[in-house]
């Protein structure tokens, strides 16, 4: 752990970004974004790529809660540009998703879609489930909310089917972390089963030795 002057500039804008999260989640939009700012001064005045393309992202994610479109948008095109300066594949096409959900939100179907589809396609390329998961389910409802049924079934299908395969894959991770910690448990009983027969096997011993000496005792003793 790091304080004061100590802390990296990494280690002070994820402080703040996460204080910010913090707020976000507590419904106190104004202290989130006050912590945000400060995550993106200090990205920004270090030079922290990644950093700054995130806080960004998380700015306009509060906007976009708050409605206020224009400054979601201006901060969401922000990291945009920032994520493909540094080709950073993932954070692009979550960028383009957020684009395309804030312009569905707000009415603005024509806008939505072409930033949606391009988001869902990286996402493929990428075999980011939970991207396609998220842009299929967008996509889905906006075919849905402009009237083109076919279409809105054939991503509510796909986003049903990659939902699905992400919940197996988190069952297979949780039936693999208890099966470990089942080995675990098992080790751990052997162990004490064996440090106990240690013990009974000291004392047993020790018993016998001190019956050898009093024995000695009484005999040097019948002796003399």
């Amino acid at each position: 752990r790091k304080r004061g002057n100590d802390a990296s500039p990494n280690d002070l804008s994820g402080s703040y970004n996460n204080i910010g999260l913090v707020y976000r989640q507590m419904g106190d939009y104004k202290k989130a974004i006050e912590y945000y700012t400060k995550s993106l001064q200090i990205c920004v005045q270090n030079r922290i790529t990644e950093g700054t393309a995130n806080a960004y992202n998380n700015i306009g994610a509060l906007y976009q809660m708050q409605k206020d479109y224009y400054k979601a948008i201006y901060y969401n095109e922000k990291a945009i540009d920032l994520r493909k300066q540094s080709r950073d594949s993932i954070g692009i096409a979550i960028s383009l998703g957020n684009l395309g959900l804030i312009h569905r939100e707000r009415g603005d179907y024509k806008e939505a879609e072409p930033f949606l589809i391009q988001s869902f396609n990286l996402s493929e390329r990428l075999n980011d489930l939970e991207g396609i998961k998220e842009m299929s389910g967008g996509l889905s409802g906006l075919f849905e909310e402009t009237n083109r049924p076919k279409e809105a079934l054939a991503y509510y299908k796909r986003f049903i089917a990659t939902r699905d395969t992400l919940m197996n894959e988190a069952n297979q991770q949780e039936a693999l972390r208890k099966e470990m910690q089942f080995k675990y448990e098992q080790e751990e009983q052997k162990k004490a089963i064996e440090t106990a027969a240690e013990k009974k096997r000291q004392q047993q011993y020790t018993y016998m030795v001190l019956v050898v000496l009093g024995m000695v005792l009484i005999f040097s003793f019948v002796l003399y």
